[in-house]
Parts: C-alpha cells; structure tokens; sequence
C-alpha cells in the first residue's frame, strides 16, 4: 500500500517556528497519546490502561534510584497523566484543556528522563544506535536526550516507545512534484515496543481483552510491520516528520 499525505488530516500542538525536534515529539506523542486513552468509553479498559501505564513508570522510577537520584524530582508530573486516564474524558475535551504548560513543565522532563533510563539500563541493546562521536549511551543521552536543543534521534524515539510501551509509528514526507500535480508520498517507520518491555502485560490486557478475536502480539508481517493487539491499538501513536518538526496525524 502506498500511503500520500491525503491519506492523513494533520493536527500540531506545538508551534512549527517555535519548537524544538525532541520537544516536539515527545509534545506529539503524548497528546496523541492520550487523545487515544483519555476518551476509551469502556471504563475497565481505561483504568486496566491507566493501570498499565502506572505499573511501567513507577518500574522506571525504582530504576532511576541506581541511576541518578537527582533525576527524581522529574517523576512528579507522572501521576496527573496517569489520573487522566483513569478519570476520562469525552471526545474533544482534552484540547480544551490549559495542558500546555503543564506538558512543557512536567511531563517533557519526565518523558526524557523515562528515555534516557531505559536507553541506560539497556545497554547492549541500544548500543547499536550509537553514532559516530559517541563513546558510549551514557554520553550520547548527556549529550542529546537530555539536550533540549538535540535531535530526535532513530534512537530516542525507540526508546521513548520502549519505555512507555506505546506502538509508535511515523509517516515522513517523501517530497512532491514541483508543480504540486503529484501527492506527497510518505515513508513509514515502525516503532513498536520490544517484546521484552512488553512481556509483563500480556497477561493483563489478554483478560481484558478476552472477547476481541484479535490475537494479542500476533506475528504476521503486513506492510513492514506486525498485528497489534486490541489494547495496543487503543494506545497507538501515528505522527508526520517533516525537517525539524512532528505533528499528529489521523486516517482518514
């Protein structure tokens, strides 16, 4: 399937001539985030979620003990996120919401403390990203994770969907005719959990789950990418890359 642009509608909460590529897609991510948890109408399902999302962060938090205790105070934005879920909302509600500054405050520190922990306690696997200059993922996350000002890296953004266990797919432009004749084509890259990071869950989202005739973390190749479970796809986090800046994208 060859998806263009006009496959999408395109929402930004954050400001293209103001914004910074890690703050933006951290910004993106967990608004589309929960834009896709805060309005699941079946409440078992959205506390199980809330629920989920608790469990793996304060994992990280126990983490961050061994890793750099100054780096706590960052966790304290965590629990309104969490309460968000497990409260509700209806459909539209959040974006009129004063969450902005609350999001830049709060929960960016938090998101790029969960990425640096979970790039740190996962050496050997993130060592693969490292590019050239970088000695190890200690120095690379001093320089760029916790640089407001880096980029956002292959690296970063499969950690970010590591640590929070979100499916995370980004559709990147592909550039058009000069003449605008031609859509715009996209390229897809799929960020999904590992299944190390999501072994501890199944069993709570299959009971959850039980009813849904689609299998859980079903390994069938489609498109470059695998099935996702029902409880995944509540979660699941599309956004658009153009030079410097992330938006959230939806199907049309």
């Amino acid at each position: 399937m060859i998806l263009t642009l006009h496959s999408y509608s395109v929402k930004s909460m954050v400001s293209l001539d103001e914004s910074l590529e890690t703050e933006a897609v951290f910004t993106e991510s967990i608004f589309n985030y929960l834009e896709n948890t805060v309005e699941i109408k079946d409440d078992d399902k959205r506390k199980t979620e809330a629920a989920r999302l608790r469990q793996r962060v304060e994992t990280y938090m126990l983490a961050c003990y061994r890793h750099d205790e100054d780096l706590l105070p960052a966790f304290y934005g965590f629990e309104s996120v969490v309460n968000l879920i497990e409260q509700g909302l209806a459909v539209g509600e959040l974006y009129h919401m004063e969450m902005t500054q609350h999001v830049t405050s709060q929960i960016l520190p938090l998101l790029r403390l969960l990425t640096e922990i979970e790039i740190c306690t996962r050496e050997d696997y993130y060592n693969a990203f490292l590019v050239d200059g970088y000695e190890s993922v200690f120095e690379l996350c001093l320089c760029e994770v916790r640089f407001e000002n880096g980029e956002a890296s292959e690296l970063q953004i499969t950690a970010l969907a590591n640590a929070l266990g979100i499916p995370l797919v980004v559709e990147t432009l592909n550039g058009n005719s000069p003449d605008g004749s031609s859509p715009v084509m996209l390229n897809t890259r799929h960020h999904y959990p590992s299944r190390e990071s999501e072994a501890e869950e199944l069993e709570l989202e299959q009971s959850i789950d039980s009813d849904d005739s689609t299998t859980p973390m079903a390994h069938v190749e489609h498109e470059g990418s695998r099935n996702l479970s029902p409880a995944q796809k509540r979660r699941l986090v599309t956004l658009l890359y153009r030079p410097g800046h992330y938006d959230i994208i939806y199907p049309k």
